[in-house]
């Protein structure tokens, strides 16, 4: 496993390079969506209004498809791996906590529609495998500390060699890199502590934010629908990259793959993102996230 961190350990024992995948998710999900987001009007508008980014629901489904991933990067994972044990349990969630750090750590301290964006970003990416039982956020909160440990634990053995930081996003490697150190920090200090951030992703910590922060009773959903509509287009974005990576070794993915290629008749730009050259695809979310991170973070 030369090439780790790895998104994927097919049955040889190849590593499928993780920064490559992200970058991948998150080229296809601004194919796929860019348009299919700006077109959810009332929740586009009121989170444009409140937070004074341009396209912030594009911009928040950008950041969560280039963070989605990353706690796969904990030497957790590497030492399983080595045993023959090809698992990333609880991965979304260290992701969420990696970005929640890492934006805490390095964000313009005065914007408070900054803050919202990362954490709808934080709250998508955490429901990326809701599909499994016992994966939701609020199932992780609610249920026995088992989960919770795992990402505690996966937590605590990131490290910032580790850190995508081949992701040719230039600008978002310092969020990268300060999340993975802040989000370990988190880890060693144990579950409360992890649990208290993790909360921020959950559905009573989002709508609790939306009090929190000024927003009115009658518009107090549309912090959710943002996250739910955000978590649905790189669910999507995800299921069509890893099927076109992993091939027949992931067959419920393809069936899934199959069925959105036809309803998002989605195959020629997945073919492109594939073929398409790194940098390029870097550039283009990059240019993308030039919004959030020239007001939002502190580079």
């Amino acid at each position: 496993m030369d090439k780790w961190p790895c998104s994927f350990i097919d049955k040889v024992g190849r590593c499928h390079p993780l920064d490559l995948h992200n970058l991948r998710v998150a080229f296809i999900l601004k194919h796929l969506f860019e348009q299919r987001l700006s077109a959810l009007t009332p929740t586009a508008r009121s989170l444009e209004a409140f937070t004074s980014l341009e396209k912030p629901l594009l911009q928040a489904a950008l950041l969560a498809a280039v963070f989605h991933d990353v706690g796969k990067s904990s030497n957790l994972y590497r030492v399983w791996a080595g045993r023959g044990k090809a698992s990333f349990a609880m991965h979304e969630h260290v992701s969420a906590l990696t970005l929640l750090k890492g934006f805490e750590e390095i964000s313009i301290e005065s914007s408070l529609g900054c803050t919202t964006v990362a954490r709808v970003a934080a709250s998508a990416l955490a429901r990326h495998h809701t599909a499994m039982k016992g994966r939701h956020p609020d199932d992780v909160a609610r249920g026995g500390s088992k989960a919770v440990k795992t990402i505690v634990e996966a937590s605590s053995k990131l490290s910032p060699d580790l850190a995508p930081s081949s992701v040719l996003v230039s600008t978002l490697e310092k969020l990268a890199r300060e999340g993975f150190i802040r989000a370990a920090e988190a880890g060693s200090k144990g579950v409360e502590a992890v649990r208290s951030h993790l909360y921020y992703t959950t559905t009573e910590g989002i709508i609790k934010q939306a009090r929190a922060i000024g927003i009115s009773t009658v518009n107090e959903a549309m912090l959710l629908a943002a996250v739910q509509a955000v978590a649905g287009a790189l669910i999507v974005s995800d299921i069509l990259v890893a099927w076109r990576e992993r091939g027949e070794e992931d067959r419920p993915a393809k069936a899934y793959a199959a069925s959105w290629i036809r309803e998002l008749n989605a195959r020629e730009a997945l073919e492109k993102a594939v073929r398409e050259d790194p940098e390029f695809m870097g550039q283009s979310i990059e240019a993308s996230l030039q919004d959030l991170v020239g007001k939002c973070i502190s580079v």
